[in-house]
């Protein structure tokens, strides 16, 4: 399954990549950059700032465009509701909180059911 990983700084940008890169053929993209390479993946993994309105501003644009991603998972930073029900209201399916647990994420993005 194609997996396309939208950060907002090369630290967490990469290392999601390589948590994923074993299991899963990886795309990646900076937030804010120009390119939107996830027409083809079957998921979207995001880790952005939530707090940031040009990231949010940036993520609603981007998924307006790549609506057929049937998982987007979030990452974010803070358990606040807020951010939670922001990534949500982004049309993220699941939203884990940072730092992910590496099984945790490896389960969601293959439809399995783990607990922590």
């Amino acid at each position: 399954m194609p997996v396309h990983i939208v950060a907002d700084s090369i630290s967490k940008l990469s290392h999601l990549r390589a948590t994923l890169e074993q299991k899963y053929a990886v795309t990646s993209e900076l937030l804010g950059g120009a390119s939107n390479r996830c027409g083809d993946s079957d998921a979207v993994v995001v880790t952005a700032d939530l707090s940031v309105v040009e990231n949010i501003a940036t993520l609603k644009e981007m998924f307006g465009k790549t609506a057929h991603a049937r998982k987007r998972i979030f990452v974010i930073d803070q358990r606040a509701r807020l951010f939670i029900v922001q990534a949500y209201a982004l049309g993220a399916t699941r939203v884990l909180i940072s730092p992910v647990n590496e099984a945790r994420l490896l389960a969601e993005l293959a439809d399995r059911d783990h607990r922590e």
